[in-house]
């Protein structure tokens, strides 16, 4: 799941905060000397009034940030087709990674990992012939108990819970496949990179918010569109909804007809 947010997520983003250091005008008000000629009182500049001026360019940045949509351009310009090559040694892995994606991998020397992501990034790119915008970096870290992974959109980076993608993923990554529960990393995986993909045709706050607009879009198939995404979650807000239905449609093929309605409707691509 994600922490949207991601602001992801994303994922939810604190607001960025100005500190002001206060000035003392106290022992410098009035003190002009006079030397022969009449001087006009200097007008002091209160720290309220700055205080005031830098919250009020921080809200106005603050806006923009939120009310517009992000076109970030892409890291690397993906071949139409890419092959798979499994890497024997992790240095290989993360070559392959930044050579055909431009994507920095750190996933802490995990072989096995670093080899299922890049063949999943490849099959992503595959079936978008190249179009998908892809992150500037993966990494797996800590995350909150109840996170399997988080997108940040300032720096473009997918992170993956290391309780769920860690070394215990990595000993028992055959035992993982074999039992099929492959797919529900890869739901995650994709995810997180569909939250970056909603942000170009969309903005933070529909991202994050359940607007009246995204449940009017909803309203007549929640039901199904929460039984499909896979709960409640997915379906609070246009990001989360968006970021799913990316994940299952690239993991899983077609949609169900009226979950593909709602992709349309909210934008989506591919």
């Amino acid at each position: 799941m994600s922490e949207i947010g991601s602001i992801y997520s994303i994922y939810l983003h604190k607001p960025y905060s100005v500190n002001n250091q206060k000035t003392n005008y106290a022992d410098y008000q009035r003190c002009n000397i006079n030397f022969g000629a009449k001087q006009e009182p200097k007008s002091d500049i209160s720290a309220k009034k700055i205080a005031g001026y830098a919250l009020g360019l921080g809200a106005i940045a603050a806006g923009i940030i939120l009310l517009k949509k992000w076109n970030p351009k892409p890291v690397k310009e993906l071949a139409q087709h890419i092959d798979f090559v499994k890497a024997d040694n992790i240095e290989s892995a993360i070559k392959f990674a930044q050579e055909n994606f431009g994507v920095k991998l750190r996933v802490n020397g995990q072989l096995k990992t670093a080899n299922w992501i890049n063949e999943s990034l490849v099959n992503l790119s595959n079936k978008t012939k190249g179009k998908v915008l892809l992150p500037k970096e993966i990494k797996i870290c800590k995350l909150s108990d109840n996170l399997h992974g988080k997108y940040n959109p300032f720096t473009r980076t997918v992170k993956l819970a290391e309780n769920y993608f860690g070394k215990a993923f990595e000993r028992d990554f055959e035992k993982v496949k074999d039992m099929g529960l492959l797919s529900e990393r890869l739901i995650t995986l994709y995810h997180e990179i569909g939250h970056g993909l909603h942000l170009t045709t969309s903005n933070i706050l529909n991202e994050v918010l359940g607007t009246s607009r995204y449940k009017k879009i909803i309203s007549g198939c929640r039901d199904d569109l929460t039984q499909y995404l896979g709960g409640k979650y997915f379906t609070r807000c246009e990001g989360e909804a968006y970021a799913q239905i990316f994940a299952k449609k690239m993991a899983e093929g077609k949609l169900p007809d009226s979950v593909e309605k709602v992709w349309q409707k909210i934008g989506g691509k591919y």
